[in-house]
This record gives C-alpha cells, sequence and structure tokens, in this order.
C-alpha cells in the first residue's frame, strides 16, 4: 500500500484531480450500466 501512496504523491496535482474525479464518474456509471443490463436481460 505504501508503494501506491508513494507513486500517487509524485503526481501533479491536476493529473491526481482529474484521475480522482475519473474514478467518481466510473464509481457512478458502472453500476448503472450493469443494472440497465441485467433488466434488459431479464425482461426477456
Amino acid at each position: 500500500m505504501e508503494f501506491f501512496i508513494s507513486i500517487w504523491e509524485l503526481l501533479p496535482a491536476g493529473l491526481q484531480t482529474l484521475i480522482w474525479t475519473l474514478l467518481k464518474i466510473v464509481a457512478i456509471v458502472a453500476p448503472l450500466m450493469l443494472l440497465v443490463a441485467y433488466f434488459t436481460y431479464a425482461e426477456r
């Protein structure tokens, strides 16, 4: 875990913000996509 923290701290602040924002977007969109796929499949 310390390895990842040291790499994270080497990144510029702007890049850290970009990565963090993209992770948040994926955390919201991925479950929604899975739910839509499941409901489409279950409807058959």
